[in-house]
């Protein structure tokens, strides 16, 4: 199921967004689902809500295990075009009116619905589904005011640049996390160079003790980079900032530069 209801937050809402809501313990029981039609109240939970990112092998996703009344639209299992929303800002969530039953009924005949995310955690499990199923340009966010396919909003680092902007995007690749010593700070060294004005760079981007103890869920973060650093292995490390061209001693840096200098927008995969 794409979508249920949650009885707790009193809202139509997709896995990804009823997973965000389970981690800040604003949603505190993953049963407490169910379906989204209305008139239709079949039990639904939240599979994979308990674990952590890294740890999965399936991204969030409602499961039902009770059943549909008869008439109930949502077993036609029709999928609903979704325009997701990048959310930037105070991490503290303002309670709104949102999705109730009645107005995902109207939605569902006019093919439209809206989910707002405060991580880039969800959207980055969309982008790596999406790109999987070569649909990355029938899906859309909202970035900073403007609407953009998932295929534009995130720019694997390899290969040749023409041009970095100011606007910020998601820029991945295979990357190695060093801790930096005596100081708390670490530094993410992608693995790979790119081309950028006629010059070769190894994309860096710091992480210092202060973007870690600003980030929500500091403490797991912290762990975390602790834990990457000491493997040595390479991961996946999605970023959304800006790419900045940084002199030092004489010599020219390319740093992808964290959005508001939190983790929040900032996500690691081992295997995607």
């Amino acid at each position: 199921m794409e979508v249920a209801y949650s009885k707790e937050y009193e809202q139509v809402i997709d896995a990804e967004k009823a997973y965000e809501l389970f981690w800040e313990g604003i949603i505190s029981d993953y049963r407490d689902f169910t379906c989204a039609a209305l008139g239709c109240d079949a039990q639904v939970t939240l599979a994979n809500a308990k674990r952590e990112r890294h740890s999965m092998k399936q991204r969030p996703n409602f499961r039902c295990y009770g059943e549909h009344e008869i008439f109930c639209i949502q077993k036609k299992k029709k999928k609903m075009k979704c325009l997701d929303i990048l959310i930037l800002g105070s991490h503290k969530r303002i309670r709104k009116k949102g999705l109730t039953k009645s107005d995902y009924q109207s939605r569902m005949c006019s093919n439209n619905r809206q989910s707002e995310y405060r991580t880039i955690m969800p959207i980055v499990n969309k982008y790596i589904d999406y790109k999987k199923s070569d649909l990355l340009d029938d899906h859309e966010i909202m970035n900073q005011g403007k609407k953009m396919s998932y295929d534009k909003m995130f720019i694997q680092l390899e290969g040749e640049f023409d041009l970095f902007t100011n606007f910020n995007r998601v820029y991945y690749g295979s990357a190695k996390i060093v801790k930096l010593s005596g100081k708390g700070d670490y530094i993410v060294f992608f693995s790979k160079k790119i081309k950028y004005k006629d010059n070769y760079f190894k994309p860096t981007a710091y992480v210092s003790k202060k973007i870690i103890k600003n980030s929500y869920r500091n403490k797991l973060w912290a762990k975390e980079l602790s834990t990457l650093a000491d493997e040595k292995k390479a991961v996946n490390v999605f970023i959304y900032g800006t790419p900045v061209v940084k002199n030092c001693d004489e010599k020219e840096y390319l740093n992808i530069q964290i959005c508001h200098a939190k983790l929040d927008l900032v996500d690691v995969r081992r295997d995607c």
